[in-house]
């Protein structure tokens, strides 16, 4: 007889949704609500994603860990980006070390990739989480838009892109994960053409639609087309291209004046020097008088020894506004760099749909989504690196930590069960 407890093992695992789906909403800050940080303080849900991750990496932390350490490449050279970020920040805002490490204190977020592989979830336990909290975030969505808008800091930015031609759009936090839901359906449906895959899809792209975020609803069409190319020709290949057809069909018949007011406002922006990404981008490309500034960026700069932020947030101006382009500005090459090579490795993988779509997602907002700062992004990041690794090893399908199914894991159940 076995002398590990497989029975602790499956119970343990069983959590691994329920704590991912926790630390999804809490990297949101609690969706921004207003009643929560109000109690909790502003920052009041990432100092609990930052407990949670601790506790997860003490309660799951395997023994052979370091058999893993080279998933954490990625990770390594992101600090070295940002270390050597405060190298500029002495040299032209005379911020020092220490001031530079409190102003990065953000970067803390990126613990959540050592957690990944501490946790090693599953495929299902990742699918199940990322619907559970869409669920749950088109809730938030629907309280905020149709009973209270005053509870999101913004609550002129909570409209929904009507006919009458407002330009303002949901901006509750955590539609990056419904993104990431989608593409777990996507391929679910590629293997198994069943009609509850089927209903995610829809109710998946739905939210997308619903939240109007130009760049995730660009991603959604773009990786459900990915999938159809993707995919071989065979039965199942012809179904789901008569269903996205046909969906795409209805969609653009129901809400052809939604998609024309979001051309026309995108239109009208790019066209505008006066709109934030406009300036934004023209701020990032005047700004260099140094041939160091190029390679290692400006650094963070603290409030407390340079103001710069606060003005440029004035003026309307956000280096989170041009995605890689801010990171640049900021943190100089290298986190750049590696942010390519992984969506490149990404995309050469042979097998792996889901670490390719979220490679194209991250390529489609790389002039538009910031990756650094955000705990929902790092989380994104934390994600698509755990997830190429462990597909292109094997482990990531449902079967990896049956002990039946799979024997070979056996050194994983055990290091788990100790």
């Amino acid at each position: 007889m076995s002398k590990y407890n497989w029975g602790v093992v499956k119970k343990k695992r069983r959590l691994i949704d329920v704590w991912l789906c926790v630390l999804m909403i809490l990297s949101t800050n609690f969706f921004e609500l207003r009643p929560i940080t109000r109690i909790l303080g502003p920052d009041g849900g990432y100092t609990f994603f930052l407990i949670t991750l601790f506790i997860l990496f003490t309660f799951y932390r395997r023994k052979h860990i370091r058999e893993y350490i080279s998933w954490m490449n990625p990770f390594w050279w992101f600090m070295i980006g940002i270390i050597l970020s405060f190298i500029p920040a002495q040299i032209y805002y005379g911020q020092g070390f220490l001031r530079s490490c409190l102003a990065n204190r953000h970067m803390l977020f990126f613990c959540a990739f050592p957690v990944f592989i501490a946790i090693r979830p599953t495929e299902r336990e990742i699918r199940s989480a990322l619907y559970a909290f869409s669920v749950i975030y088109l809730g938030v969505v629907l309280v905020v838009s149709f009973v209270n808008t005053n509870l999101i800091p913004v609550p002129e930015q909570s409209f929904f892109i009507n006919n009458e031609g407002s330009d303002y759009v949901l901006t509750v936090q955590g539609f990056r994960y419904v993104v990431l839901g989608l593409i777990m359906s996507l391929d679910r449906l590629m293997h198994k053409f069943g009609r509850k895959n089927l209903l995610w899809f829809f109710f998946l792209f739905g939210i997308i639609f619903l939240v109007q975020n130009r760049t995730a609803l660009l991603a959604a069409v773009v990786i459900s087309m990915f999938a159809i190319w993707d995919m071989k020709m065979s039965a199942r290949k012809l179904m789901l291209m008569a269903v996205i057809f046909a969906a795409a069909l209805f969609m653009v018949a129901v809400t052809a004046s939604q998609w024309g007011l979001l051309y026309n406002e995108t239109i009208s922006q790019l066209s505008d020097p006066d709109y934030n990404r406009i300036k934004s981008m023209n701020y990032v490309f005047a700004h260099r008088d140094g041939f160091i500034r190029y390679i290692l960026g400006d650094g963070f700069i603290s409030g407390v020894v340079d103001p710069v932020m606060q003005r440029l947030a004035q003026e309307g101006i956000y280096h989170s506004d041009v995605g890689l382009f801010g990171t640049w500005h900021q943190y100089g090459l290298i986190p750049v760099i590696t942010i390519l090579v992984c969506c490149i490795k990404g995309l050469a993988a042979k097998k792996s749909f889901i670490s390719k779509s979220i490679a194209i997602y991250i390529l489609v907002g790389a002039a538009t989504l910031s990756y650094f700062g955000l705990a929902e992004t790092l989380m994104l990041l934390a994600f698509f690196q755990y997830m190429y690794n462990t597909d292109r090893i094997g482990e990531l399908h449902d079967n990896a930590f049956d002990p039946v199914k799979k024997k070979a894991q056996w050194g994983h159940y055990r290091s788990i069960s100790r």
